[in-house]
């Protein structure tokens, strides 16, 4: 298992940790260069874990990771690299092993604030990242990357107000999305998805009610959301659940049998 590590932190670094529900501890890592490194927010949809912030530096010797067909830069371009920072995103799979790292906002210093997984995952997987920007110097003023979503979505490509020799006055806020139906699909860790012959789970879709199938005694039920959310537990030998108070969309269920647990995804559509 290729899972990402380093083991000395620098001046300023960021850093990660993993534990399961009994808070023992599963992973630890540092995370950044030989810069300064900031982790300000960190989103998981079950399989994938995304974090993004800022660095500074213009020599940082960054984990950079370019994932084929997804955006990619390896270029810090800022001003004044002693002074200003650039916005990155990064992300693991569910070994956490980092498989995408990317430098964003070149022209301009940048923050991400905050990230998230679209949790429309039936229609298309997308990542979402929102930050801000200040521009210092107006031969700084573009802000890459830029792309225009079409079919009517809010669209501006140039700083909404520039006052020359105020840099402080000079910023703006940020939103990228970015598709990620290429990125990998494996099941949460520790759940298999369901191959039991003696476990069946339908309808799906379903408009609510769901039935468990199988001839031995289930011992736990769960329902997440696509971003790991615990949306409904049950534990006994209940083989019929209720979902009808819960928004439609997908779900993942997770039905323990004898100590192993199975999962599905299934699709809520009333």
């Amino acid at each position: 298992m290729n899972t990402y590590s380093a083991s000395e932190p620098y001046y300023n670094e960021g850093f990660l940790i993993k534990m399961d529900e009994d808070g023992d501890l599963l992973w630890s890592t540092y995370y950044g260069g030989d810069g300064q490194d900031w982790i300000f927010d960190i989103a998981t949809d079950g399989r994938l874990i995304a974090i993004t912030g800022a660095v500074r530096d213009e020599n940082d010797v960054y984990p950079l990771v370019d994932y084929s067909g997804t955006y990619f830069d390896d270029v810090i371009d800022v001003n004044n690299e002693e002074n200003e920072v650039s916005s990155y995103i990064a992300v693991f799979d569910r070994n956490t092993e980092l498989i995408w790292s990317t430098f964003l906002g070149d022209k301009a210093s940048s923050a991400g604030h905050g990230v998230s997984f679209d949790p429309a995952t039936d229609v298309q997987r997308r990542l979402f990242v929102a930050g801000a920007i200040s521009y210092e110097h107006d031969d700084y003023l573009t802000f890459e990357p830029l792309c225009d979503p079409g079919f009517g979505g809010y669209y501006h490509d140039e700083p909404l107000e520039y006052i020359p020799d105020h840099p402080y006055a000079n910023a703006d806020g940020f939103i990228l999305g970015f598709d990620i139906d290429g990125f990998p699909e494996d099941p949460p860790v520790g759940l298999e998805f369901l191959n039991n012959e003696d476990l069946h789970i339908y309808p799906n879709p379903t408009e609510g009610q769901i039935v468990i199938s199988t001839t031995k005694e289930v011992e736990r039920i769960q329902v997440f959301s696509i971003t790991g959310q615990l949306i409904y537990r049950t534990h006994g030998n209940n083989k019929i659940l209720d979902l009808g108070n819960i928004s439609n969309g997908m779900y993942l269920i997770e039905v323990m049998v004898e100590g192993v647990a199975y999962a599905e995804e299934i699709i809520l559509n009333r």
